[in-house]
């Protein structure tokens, strides 16, 4: 697929040059981290950037998984984006974004200060973490509870520890030790997926890698990537953020 491929209107991206840039689809992950529920009124606001800018550019955009909080706002969501050069475009608005408006969700009418997160990976590069056994303790004992004789006379049960981290995780609803192991694996590399998406995030807030900062109530928006302001914010929070991504860009 080629760059020429985008919806017309925006010959302003064809400037760039993709030459020597790697042409493959992105995951995007959206996520509240600091701000409490006032934060998930932001992830949503990211959200709707990332699908309209999809739209305009005629890219493919699929949700894959969405957790909403108890007033129904997005606190976490992850998408796929097909699309030439979906990832090098995308890359650009990873970051921190940074919100500054009066509290949706405090009786009192305080400024609160919010943060949402755009992590963007390539979709080929969505891979198992490699787990080296040398980093791994693997213990066994007898498991407990019910499944009969068998359960409680051998030593099924498996509890693995990654030494690096100290995630542990325990399995013990299988009958054999085999299929414990198995199951303990999964869950471990599950922990660890998210004990390093964690450890990215707090690496965007130690090397303030920011994307944007959202002042609502002043009606400005100031990109650091660019460090240009503008007073659009109307038509940025709904999606306008193409001009930002070609200044990055060009």
């Amino acid at each position: 697929m080629s760059i020429k491929k985008l919806k017309h209107g925006k010959k302003k991206l064809l400037k760039f040059n993709f030459k020597n840039k790697e042409n493959c689809n992105c995951f995007i992950e959206i996520i509240s981290i600091n701000g409490g529920s006032d934060s998930s009124y932001y992830t949503d606001i990211i959200y709707k950037q990332c699908k309209n800018l999809s739209k305009e550019l005629n890219f493919n955009f699929f949700e894959i998984k969405k957790k909403k909080n108890n007033i129904g706002n997005i606190k976490y969501l992850k998408a796929l984006i097909k699309g030439p050069f979906s990832y090098v475009i995308f890359k650009t608005e990873e970051g921190i974004n940074k919100f500054i408006n009066k509290s949706y969700t405090k009786k009192k009418e305080i400024i609160q200060t919010s943060y949402c997160v755009l992590n963007v990976l390539k979709e080929k590069k969505i891979n198992k973490i490699d787990i080296k056994k040398k980093d791994l303790k693997i213990e066994t004992f007898k498991s407990s509870g019910a499944g009969g004789q068998h359960v409680n006379k051998t030593n099924s049960a498996v509890r693995i520890t990654h030494i690096p981290t100290s995630i542990k995780c325990k399995s013990s609803s299988r009958r054999s030790q085999n299929q414990n192991i198995n199951n303990a694996f999964k869950v471990i590399n599950k922990k660890l997926e998210e004990n390093n998406k964690s450890k990215k995030y707090r690496n965007f807030f130690s090397q303030k890698k920011y994307n944007r900062i959202y002042y609502i109530e002043k009606s400005m928006v100031y990109d650091y990537k660019t460090k240009k302001k503008n007073h659009n914010i109307k038509k940025i929070i709904k999606g306008y953020i193409l001009p930002f991504i070609i200044k990055k860009l060009v």
